[in-house]
C-alpha cells in the first residue's frame, strides 16, 4: 500500500518522464502492449521505462495465456487503467487464426451467427478468461480495469449487444469498451467507451489507439491534438505485436521480434508534451524549414533480417555529403547519420547504426541534444544552412 501511494504521489506532483521537459501530455496516456501475455514480451525492460500510472492496453490469448507480466506491470508500475481486448476479431477477417483461438474456424458471418446463438466455444471462452481477470482487479483496486470483449470487430449493433451484455452478466458494472472497426457499430449501449484505431482520427471516440499505424511513422503532434479531450489514448507500434516488417506472416505465440529497452523508451515518450521551439544561435548558418522534401524516421523498417540499420533513425534529405551532422540550436555537435545511397526518387538516404555512425535512436539524440543545450530539437546542418528544428524521436518533415 505503501509503494502504491509513493506511485500516485510521484505522479501527481513530479510528473516527469525521463527528462526534465517530458511530461504526461493532456488526457490519460497508454501504452497498447497488446502482445503482452506472450513469454517473450520484454516486460522487464518495458517496466523499466513505463512511467508511473501509464495505461496499458493489451490483447487476451492471442500472444498467450499466463497474465504473469500484467501483474508484473501492476506491481511494479501501478497503472491508472488497463484496457483488455478478449476476442480477436481481427484473425477472422484476415483468415489467420490459430488453432488455439476461440474464433478459429469462424467467418465474419459465421461469427455474427454464432454470437446470436450463444455459441459455447465463444462464451465458455469468455467466462473462463473474465473470471482470471476479476480476480486480478480485486487485488488491483487502484487501477480501472475497462473489458472489450471483440477487437475491431464487424458486428452488428445487435451482435454487438449480446456481447455486451454477457459481459456485465459476469463483470458487473465493468466499464464495457466497443472496438468495432473503423465506423461500423458505433454506440455506447450501457454506458460504454468506443475505441477507435489507427488514422485518419474518427472523432467523438472515447478512447483512440495507434494499432495499425505505427507511432513512429505518424504525424504525432497532429495525432495528439485531434485526439485531445478523449479518456485514453494509446501509443502502438510494431514491437507492442513483436512484429518485424517482414513479408512472411508469423503465428503470434511464435513471435520473438522484441523491442530492446532503449527502443521500448522511445515510443513511451513519443507522446511527451514538448517545450517550445528553441531560436537558432548558430552564427553564419541560415535557419531553413525541415519541411515535406525531408523524411526523418525515428525507427528504419526491420525486416528481421539482421541489418544493422533496423530500428534506428533514417534521414532521406536532397542535400549530398558522407554524413549528416545533427547539432543542437546553439552549434554543439549531437550525432551524424553515415550516407547509405540514393533513394527511389534520388535523394540521399542516411541512417543511424551503420559502420561510422552514431548509434543513438531518435529520443537519446534528444536526451543528448537537451543535456549539451537545456532543448530537444537538433538542426541538420549541410553548409551553410541548418534545417530545422527537428525532435528526432518523433516522425518529422514528410507524413504518410
Amino acid at each position: 500500500m505503501f509503494k502504491i501511494m509513493i506511485s500516485y504521489l510521484y505522479i501527481a506532483v513530479v510528473c516527469i518522464c525521463g527528462v526534465s521537459y517530458s511530461c504526461f501530455a493532456q488526457g490519460t496516456i497508454g501504452e497498447d502492449y497488446l502482445a503482452l501475455n506472450s513469454p517473450t514480451f520484454p516486460v522487464r525492460s518495458a517496466s523499466s521505462v513505463l512511467p508511473l500510472g501509464r495505461a496499458v492496453g493489451i490483447l487476451d490469448f492471442t500472444f498467450g495465456t499466463s497474465t504473469a507480466n500484467l501483474e508484473y506491470i501492476l506491481r511494479n508500475n501501478a497503472p491508472s487503467h488497463v484496457r483488455i481486448h478478449f476476442l480477436n476479431n481481427t484473425c477472422v477477417r484476415n483468415r489467420n487464426c490459430g488453432k488455439y483461438e476461440p474464433l478459429a474456424g469462424y467467418t465474419l458471418s459465421t461469427l455474427e451467427r454464432g454470437i446470436r446463438n450463444h455459441d459455447a466455444k465463444i462464451f465458455n471462452h469468455l467466462t473462463g478468461r473474465l473470471s482470471i481477470y476479476k480476480s486480478i482487479a480485486a487485488i488491483n483496486p487502484n487501477t480501472i480495469f475497462l473489458v472489450s470483449p471483440i477487437l475491431e470487430h464487424n458486428l452488428s449493433i445487435a451482435g454487438w449487444r449480446i456481447l455486451a451484455d454477457f459481459i456485465l452478466q459476469q463483470w458487473p458494472g465493468v466499464q464495457l469498451v466497443n472496438s468495432p472497426m473503423r465506423g461500423n457499430a458505433i454506440e455506447r449501449y450501457r454506458g460504454s467507451y468506443n475505441e477507435q484505431h489507427g488514422v485518419p482520427v474518427i472523432r467523438n471516440a472515447q478512447i483512440y489507439s495507434h494499432d495499425g499505424n505505427d507511432a513512429t511513422d505518424t504525424n504525432m503532434a497532429e495525432w495528439m491534438k485531434a485526439t485531445k479531450g478523449s479518456v485514453l489514448r494509446f501509443s502502438w507500434s510494431r514491437g507492442y505485436n513483436l512484429r518485424t516488417q517482414g513479408t512472411t506472416w508469423v503465428d503470434p505465440r511464435a513471435r520473438t521480434a522484441a523491442y530492446s529497452r532503449e527502443v521500448l523508451e522511445e515510443i513511451v515518450h513519443i507522446t511527451d508534451t514538448p517545450p517550445a521551439k528553441p531560436t537558432l544561435s548558430i552564427r553564419g548558418c541560415k535557419e531553413m524549414p525541415f519541411d515535406s522534401t525531408f523524411i526523418w524516421k525515428p525507427l528504419a523498417e526491420d525486416k528481421g533480417t539482421g541489418d544493422t540499420r533496423a530500428n534506428y533513425p533514417v534521414l532521406i534529405t536532397k542535400q549530398t555529403g558522407s554524413k549528416a551532422v545533427l547539432v543542437t540550436f546553439n552549434g554543439k555537435f549531437v550525432s551524424q547519420l553515415q550516407y547509405y545511397g540514393k533513394y527511389i526518387d534520388g535523394r540521399s538516404r542516411y541512417y543511424q547504426g551503420m559502420r561510422g555512425g552514431s548509434k543513438e535512436n531518435g529520443y537519446q539524440i534528444q536526451k543528448k541534444a537537451m543535456a549539451l543545450s537545456g532543448s530537444p530539437y537538433v538542426y541538420y546542418k549541410s553548409g551553410n544552412r541548418c534545417f530545422g528544428p527537428i525532435l528526432t524521436g518523433r516522425r518529422q518533415g514528410a507524413y504518410r
